[in-house]
């Protein structure tokens, strides 16, 4: 008697791939608070590793009772398709891919388990089908991702015109998902300068919640290193949004500028994603640095929190650590030109904390890093700012320790007396 050794491999693969996305579903159902600022980043991800290298990419999200994320980017392969519905990727080999990282695509089922996706097959085939991830049980799931396959096999077979030749995945939304969407939305308002700014592929990004609201970006040089970015909306309400960007490598390093009415001052990164692996890393916020650093050849965490810093000397740990130091070297440049040009508000370039107590980051090793940079850019750096619109260098300033405004006053009159300017001014903000 033969063994139907084949049917059986294919049906341990089907159940193995049913169960292993069936654990993740309830990962995300479970912990949904998690993912509720993550899901959109994978969207991002896989229109970024669709872009053409020559032309770049347009994307735009838009929510109008259910949410649609569409882009032009390049068609799908069979197997890119096929992986869209039975989960992994196709880019995991490929070093290029920012995709290849992280819970995937999956984790946009946060906000519906179903997906109605079209696009275009590299065989100029269109596509339109439901993607169906609803189940309690690893066969229900099965059963509705063969249906999946279905549905889409049979959509092409009908020989859809590609039209335009742009991709959608539009989600069926609840009344509680509609809300996730608006507060991502919001969040994406904040985020999306830093997003361009660090992927230039991104022609352009179009936001449509009610308030139509598209982003565009333009560059100018400033000097060998670095050059200012300017982030336009066009919504009369927002200022552009500036930054200074220094590169080097695989590491980009931005600082935020506010415009004023005789020049620019150093803006603040609070609130902010300090880490980039093209897209935000959401949990480095707390990070206690004054810039944002963008590593996309970096290796995240899987829930995309943070970046592998541990004490442990692994191939990806010691290679994000020599991002990160590389990080700090390029900010050098950007605190040089700063402190040489006439910005207001530069105490900001030296706010650092300690290192926050975090599973991914070896808190020594990153205070440490901190520690020599404060002693080599930052003591002889003019950046402390001192009577009559002067800086001097926090190595020539002599900080007051007394606790009210009159005594600080007081005592930097005396010392201005016998010294000259070298108290900081009581009109600096931090």
């Amino acid at each position: 008697m033969s063994i139907p050794w084949d049917k059986a491999k294919d049906e341990v693969l089907r159940e193995n791939t049913a169960q292993a996305i069936q654990e993740q579903l309830e990962r995300l159902s479970n912990q949904s608070d998690k993912y509720q600022r993550r899901w959109i980043w994978e969207l991002f991800q896989n229109a970024l590793d669709a872009s053409p290298d020559e032309t770049g990419i347009d994307i735009r999200l838009r929510l109008d009772g259910d949410f649609v994320f569409s882009h032009n980017g390049v068609p799908f392969s069979a197997k890119e398709i096929l992986h869209l519905i039975f989960h992994g990727s196709t880019k995991r080999d490929k070093e290029e891919s920012i995709g290849r990282y992280g819970t995937g695509f999956l984790s946009t089922h946060v906000i519906s388990r179903k997906v109605r996706v079209r696009g275009c097959l590299e065989t100029d085939q269109a596509f339109d089908f439901v993607l169906d991830r609803s189940g309690t049980t690893p066969g229900e799931l099965a059963s509705a991702m063969e249906m999946s396959e279905q549905r889409l096999r049979e959509s092409v077979d009908q020989d859809i015109k590609a039209g335009d030749k742009w991709t959608s995945f539009e989600y069926e939304l609840s009344a509680a998902s509609q809300s996730v969407v608006r507060n991502t939305l919001r969040d994406i308002k904040n985020i999306a300068p830093m997003v361009l700014v660090f992927n230039p592929r991104i022609r352009k990004l179009q936001v449509e919640d009610g308030v139509g609201c598209t982003f565009s970006v333009r560059r100018e040089h400033l000097t060998d290193t670095s050059v200012l970015v300017t982030v336009e909306t066009t919504t009369d309400e927002e200022q552009p949004h500036r930054f200074v960007v220094a590169e080097k490598d695989d590491v980009t390093v931005i600082v935020p500028l506010l415009g004023l009415a005789d020049g620019f001052a150093i803006g603040s990164v609070e609130g902010l994603p300090k880490l980039f692996v093209a897209f935000p890393l959401i949990g480095t916020e707390t990070l206690p640095f004054p810039f944002i650093v963008n590593c996309p050849k970096a290796k995240p965490t899987e829930e995309r929190n943070g970046l592998y810093l541990n004490p442990d000397q692994t191939v990806d740990n010691l290679r994000n650590k020599s991002f990160l130091e590389s990080a700090w070297n390029i900010y050098a440049g950007i605190v040089d030109w700063a402190s040489h040009n006439g910005l207001q508000e530069l105490q900001r370039l030296a706010k650092i904390g300690a290192a926050p107590i975090v599973d991914w980051l070896d808190g020594a090793w990153f205070n440490g890093v901190a520690a020599s940079w404060l002693r080599e850019s930052v003591v002889g750096s003019p950046l402390v700012a001192v009577k009559s619109a002067q800086h001097r260098s926090p190595n020539e300033v002599i900080f007051p320790l007394l606790g009210t405004a009159d005594l600080r006053v007081g005592f930097r009159d005396v010392v201005e007396a016998f010294h000259g300017s070298k108290v900081p001014d009581g009109c600096v903000s931090e």
